[in-house]
């Protein structure tokens, strides 16, 4: 729990720093990244559409007749895949604007109290991850766990 005493939530293991990019990517470099725990987190990013390239199929978004709405090849910029086995795969390209671009939890909530991130394109060729532990994953999750 923070110091206001609400449940935190986090991406790779931390809380938004708003002073804090998770990756840095050269512009016009594809990026590929797996998402984990995003069963009851919907995942959302800025600016750039991405693909699903693997681990959603088989995976049902709704239990409804909209199961099987998010498909491998599909581009998008928000998905929840309720009841997810296993980790999912998405790539960009990030072709389109420089600076900094925002990841959250599209559960307002969750993204409120700080499940969400910032990533910086650049011009330069100094691209590289600078998240500690997570080179390619986004875990998502709250601060217990």
């Amino acid at each position: 729990k923070n110091e206001f005493g609400y449940q935190e939530f986090c991406v790779n293991g931390e809380p938004f720093d708003p002073l804090k990019y998770i990756h840095t990517v050269k512009f016009g470099e594809i990026v590929e990244r797996t998402l984990m725990n995003i069963d009851d987190h919907p995942y959302h990013q800025h600016v750039y559409p991405f693909q699903l390239v693997g681990g959603v199929d088989g995976n049902d978004d709704l239990d409804n007749e909209q199961s099987t709405y998010f498909r491998e090849g599909d581009w998008h910029d928000v998905i929840r895949v309720k009841n997810m086995d296993g980790d999912l795969s998405v790539r960009y390209r990030a072709d389109v604007h420089t600076g900094r671009i925002f990841m959250h939890c599209h559960r307002l909530v969750h993204e409120d109290r700080g499940m969400m991130a910032q990533e910086l394109v650049t011009e330069g060729a100094n691209a590289k991850c600078s998240c500690d532990t997570f080179i390619d994953s986004l875990p998502v999750g709250n601060s217990t766990g």
